[in-house]
């Protein structure tokens, strides 16, 4: 999902984009599922290079069957553009040579597609496209009430996959209804460009859903959380944020349903963690549900883990702590860190984002991070916690005393 192609060759949506198509034309994929915002803007020259750039990744060979998604993007003008939303989604139709709902029969699996009916940034659903999705489900489900059905939306059903919670703002409330009693569906969704190296980028409760990450760039967080670091426009994209573009790979065993779906970096054509693996379409034998969470073992950092502090970057009025120590590590991933500066009159609390977005095995062995802090006045301890996915603070954080720097 979430390519939002701009027309620009070097720019790193067409790159992201191209590589990965590339990858996908090696896997000799049968089937290409594109969740929305698959252009920046609703335009007939920009539907135009997006089919140029598709048909000539798979130039030559046997092109999978494409499944589009409208998202919010697909709904927005170009600047200076007048377009309403039913001109935007006739266009989407006309230029992808689909209709924005589809439901198809690939390979013996029912598929589907729920577009966007309005300009909202988190998409709307109307009652009209809600009941025709409720029948294309109880068709599927009737066929075979033991076998899967995939779905593809925009935005993931509010409080569901990571970035979907009510307080990150980027949830849709009107989905979890359609599908609450309907075990049998795997929904893709995209939106909010939140990791797939986060476990939590599945979930399961009444049907399963999937994050599928972005194509074009990563956001690790929404707003009024985080410290900016060096390297990072801001705290929710950090350094190297628009490098990759990345998504899912699922095969899906015809004799058994069986679904492995392959976390993948698009880009470096590498996995990103452990498969996403479902096996059972019954609720009581889901596995990816809210008990990880009481499950979950906090992280940790080696015994021989030291923080040290580096006193060379000052401004005019406030320290910022130049914080360095060996990463810690969890099973999954850690996430961010915690951390807290006490003066012994005032407490502040920070969270800085690791470079978990890249998957475990290339996240940075050591540390180097930059908070705040009082003024040079004042002396304060600094502690820092490693956090889990699943928001597990290590219980031993390494600790420093910062003296102070008035007249160093």
């Amino acid at each position: 999902s979430d390519s939002q192609l701009v027309p620009n060759p070097s720019n790193y949506t067409s790159v992201n984009l191209k590589n990965t198509f590339g990858v996908l034309r090696e896997k000799e994929v049968d089937l290409v599922i594109l969740a929305g915002d698959i252009v920046d803007y609703g335009e007939k020259s920009l539907y135009e290079y997006y089919k140029r750039l598709e048909d000539s990744a798979f130039e030559g060979t046997k092109k999978p069957d494409f499944l589009y998604i409208m998202g919010n993007h697909e709904s927005y003008n170009a600047a200076g553009g007048s377009l309403n939303y039913k001109q935007l989604a006739e266009l989407f139709e006309t230029e992808l040579e689909q209709s924005k709902n589809v439901h198809q029969i690939i390979n013996g699996y029912h598929f589907i597609g729920i577009s966007t009916d309005g300009t909202e940034m988190n998409c709307l659903y109307s009652d009209e496209t809600l009941a025709w999705a409720k029948q294309c489900l109880d068709e599927s489900v009737a066929e075979d009430p033991s076998r899967p059905v995939f779905v593809a939306v925009h935005v993931a059903p509010e409080n569901t996959v990571s970035g979907s919670a009510t307080q990150d703002g980027l949830g849709n409330a009107s989905l979890d209804g359609l599908f609450k009693d309907y075990p049998q569906v795997v929904l893709f969704s995209g939106h909010s460009h939140r990791p797939l190296a986060d476990p939590l980028s599945i979930y399961q409760k009444d049907y399963t859903v999937v994050n599928t990450q972005a194509v074009a760039y990563t956001s690790v967080a929404t707003f009024g959380v985080g410290v900016v670091q060096p390297g990072s426009i801001d705290y929710r994209y950090p350094e190297g944020y628009n490098d990759y573009g990345y998504g899912l790979i699922c095969s899906v065993d015809k004799k058994t349903d069986r679904i492995v779906m392959e976390r993948m970096n698009f880009t470096l054509n590498k996995k990103l963690g452990d498969d996403f693996v479902l096996e059972s379409f019954e609720k009581e034998n889901f596995v990816y549900t809210d008990d990880r969470y009481t499950k979950d073992v906090a992280p940790i950092f080696s015994d021989s883990a030291q923080l040290t502090i580096e006193k060379d970057i000052v401004s005019t009025e406030k320290y910022n702590s130049y914080l360095k120590f060996q990463a810690a590590t969890h099973s999954d991933c850690v996430i961010c860190y915690q951390v807290v500066v006490n003066d012994g009159k005032e407490e502040k609390k920070y969270i800085i984002y690791t470079d978990y977005f890249k998957g475990k095995e290339s996240m940075a062995k050591n540390c180097e991070l930059y908070i705040p802090g009082f003024s040079l006045s004042e002396t304060y301890d600094i502690s820092v916690c490693a956090v889990s996915p699943y928001h597990t603070l290590s219980a031993i954080p390494l600790t420093a005393h910062i003296l102070s720097l008035i007249h160093i």
